[in-house]
This record gives C-alpha cells, structure tokens and sequence, in this order.
C-alpha cells in the first residue's frame, strides 16, 4: 500500500503511521456518509440554511485559496429551528459546500462547468499520481460576526461551529489555512476563546 494522500502527511508532519489510521478513519467516514455521491443527494434544507445563515464562495486570497464567508453575525437559528432544520443538517450542508470547493476549484476542472449530477472526484485527485504532489485546494475562511449580540450564540450555534470543525479537522486536515474574524465585539474574542476549547 502506497502513502495516505499529502494533506494527510503534511497534517502529521510525515508520521506515515499517524496519517495512514487518520486517512483510514477518513476513508470510513466517507463510506458512510457517500460522500462521493453527495452532489447528487437531494438537499431539502439547501434554501433554508442559504437563507437564515448567509455563507458565500467568493475569490481567492493572495495565495490562490477559495475564499468562503460565513456571516455569523445574520444568522438565525431560530428561523432554521422553526423551518426544521437541525444542527446536524446544518452541518451535512458545510460538509457538501465544503465537498463542493475541494471538487469544483480543482485546476483540473475549475474551468470546466460542474455537473450537479456528477461524482465527487475529491478522493480520486488525491491520489492520482498527476496531482498527489500538488497542494489541491486551499480554503481560506472569513467568518464575519458584524451585529452579533451575546444572546446569538446560543447551545445550537456553539454546537454547530463545534461539529463542523470537528469534521474539517478530521477529514480534510491541511485543507483550510487560516480563518479570520471580522467585525467582531469587544467580548467576541473570550466567546471565541471558549468555542476554540470546546
């Protein structure tokens, strides 16, 4: 068996044991939520999410990332509980944006039109030899807490920013390389001390 891919490498600093069991434990997780499939799963919660928390896919940072906002300060949970939807759809949709970017941006289909029928090729560029010695996708995170008042960050929102995380850390490790805050209060930066601990 050859390598894990070189996101998984580089997260481990080479602990080829290390980046093998994490790649596998990402492996698995893939299987079971059909990742490869994901474009093609119908996605009631899609509109809703876009509505009550406004993420967007925009440009590129100076180092060629994809740069994703997300404007925690305008969302609503509540709506998005009152219309059905729960942190767990929530995060399956950050999971398929997430699947989205590192699948469309790829240099080898960025100028091409993406099929919303088509199969994730996330895994196969990995390791294709063409591609595993490139860096792949980069993702670069904005997340702009303007207006956001200390009762917004409720158990659902610390839930949801905890889960999402989680799965970005374990299943596309070296993928995002910085998240910056913007518009944030004066006490934003203890609530953010106390999320990043979770």
């Amino acid at each position: 068996h050859g390598l894990p891919p070189k996101n998984f490498m580089e997260e481990y600093k080479g602990n080829i044991k290390k980046a093998k069991a994490a790649y596998e434990k990402a492996t698995n997780w893939r299987r079971e939520n059909n990742m490869d499939n994901i474009f093609s799963i119908p996605q009631p919660s899609f509109h809703s999410v876009l509505k009550y928390y406004p993420h967007y896919i925009h440009g590129k940072a100076y180092d060629g990332s994809t740069v994703l906002y997300e404007i925690l300060g305008q969302a609503k949970m509540k709506e998005l509980n009152r219309v059905g939807v729960s942190v767990e759809n929530m995060v399956d949709h950050m999971n398929m944006r997430n699947e989205f970017c590192i699948h469309r941006f790829h240099k080898s289909r960025i100028n091409k039109p993406f099929d919303p029928q088509c199969k994730s090729c996330v895994v196969e560029d990995e390791l294709n030899p063409l591609y595993m010695h490139d860096e792949g996708v980069k993702i670069m995170t904005v997340l702009d807490v303007g207006g956001i008042k200390l009762s917004d960050v409720t158990k659902d929102v610390l839930l949801f920013i905890k889960q999402s995380s989680a799965v970005v850390d374990k299943y596309y490790p070296n993928r995002v390389v910085r998240l910056a805050i913007v518009n944030a209060p004066a006490w934003f930066g203890a609530i953010w001390s106390m999320i990043s601990n979770i």
